[in-house]
């Protein structure tokens, strides 16, 4: 199914690797290497794989699903890198109208300043996801739930890309650490996926005390056949607009996504019955995208949790999500409440970062406010 996002993202890479060919075939020992009808040949043949994995619907995993998308994926990443190195050479002489006797030259540094920063940028995807702790501290929290250790993992875009051995890692990594509350926030699953019922005893492996709870993002639309979410057919509790107690003392509330209606009145009421007759326990608000949050507030949440953001996952996306989203990544205190923006376990698209690895987010509830330094 071709939708109009992935019409747009196909033209606009379309029209970076026609821009990155054009600068390439132009550095004469290019040229040299392999002929242009073979770099064109080559070229057009992963622009078809990419072009086959954005606009064919990858319903389950497989093998030769994962072959198109990680190919596709990985391509359209590429090519975006070395778009931004030649465009940036370009500026720097007028589009070869300065400096004309060294274009080459200068053509050639930023070939070689794409291929550093997308090696780095592959490191940086695979790496395994590190652990970022943060210390919440929350006046209402009863002394006995003084130190409890809850890890929230956002965007891991499951499917055919990270799948079942990725998450495999990922879980045994997070049992180790005995957290209390284990929280998935949203985009669970990548777009379209029905993942087969062996690959969703994974999240068998994820255990707490206190449960392990999940909120929808805007990836995980697409229901199965016996009309459930992927994720209510796993150990993990869906929570649709509602909120639950978690033990005496404490609420967890989590509201469907609003990423496609930020600032609407649908958003606005989803979170407010979300937020609406619980008890005045200490509460746990999650939410994939961050907005909302003077609403939270309002409603006396204590601590907020979102992703989304990826934390820009790929340099220079990094500007324009600070621009989209005024808390971006890391942790932030909004008056009273709490806020954490994860930037993600996972990637979307491509497995490429720049300029940090995913995270696992782990979080500290101490009771009281925050020590002076």
């Amino acid at each position: 199914m071709v939708n109009l996002f992935n019409l747009i993202l196909v033209s606009i890479i379309t029209l970076f690797q026609t821009y990155v060919f054009a600068r390439l075939l132009t550095i004469s020992w290019i040229s040299s290497i392999f002929p242009p009808k073979g770099w064109i040949f080559g070229g057009l043949f992963l622009w078809g794989i990419f072009v086959l994995s954005r606009t064919v619907t990858f319903k389950h995993f497989g093998i030769l699903y994962s072959v198109i998308e990680w190919t596709g994926m990985l391509w359209m990443g590429l090519v975006f890198l070395f778009f931004i190195t030649f465009l940036a050479a370009d500026i720097g002489t007028c589009f070869g109208f300065l400096a004309f006797a060294y274009i080459q030259k200068i053509r050639t540094i930023a070939l070689c300043i794409g291929i550093i920063i997308s090696v780095i940028a592959f490191i940086q995807g695979i790496r395994p996801p590190a652990f970022v702790r943060y210390d919440v501290y929350l006046p209402t929290l009863s002394s006995e739930l003084n130190g409890t250790k809850l890890i929230a993992l956002t965007d891991t875009h499951l499917g055919n890309i990270l799948g079942k051995r990725w998450f495999d890692r990922i879980a045994n990594r997070i049992v180790q650490e005995k957290p209390d509350l284990i929280v998935l926030v949203g985009d669970i699953f990548e777009r379209n996926i029905i993942p087969p019922p062996q690959a969703m005893k994974m999240f068998s492996q994820l255990t707490a005390p206190m449960g392990v709870w999940a909120v929808l993002g805007n990836h995980d639309k697409e229901k199965n056949d016996h009309g459930k979410y992927p994720i209510e057919e796993t150990s993990a509790k869906l929570l649709y607009n509602t909120s639950k107690e978690v033990v005496p003392g404490l609420l967890i509330a989590g509201v469907e996504d609003i990423t496609y209606t930020i600032k609407k009145p649908s958003a606005i009421k989803a979170i407010e019955t979300t937020l609406q007759n619980r008890p005045g326990d200490t509460t746990i608000y999650l939410s994939h995208v961050p907005w909302g949050m003077e609403i939270a507030k309002e409603h006396g949440v204590d601590l907020m949790i979102s992703g989304h953001t990826h934390g820009g996952q790929l340099w220079p996306f990094t500007y324009l999500t600070k621009r989209a989203f005024t808390y971006f990544e890391g942790q932030y205190q909004i008056d009273s409440m709490a806020l954490i923006v994860s930037r993600g376990t996972g990637t979307w698209g491509p497995r490429l970062r720049l300029w940090k690895q995913g995270e696992i987010t782990e979080i500290i509830l101490h009771q009281g406010t925050k020590p002076s330094s």
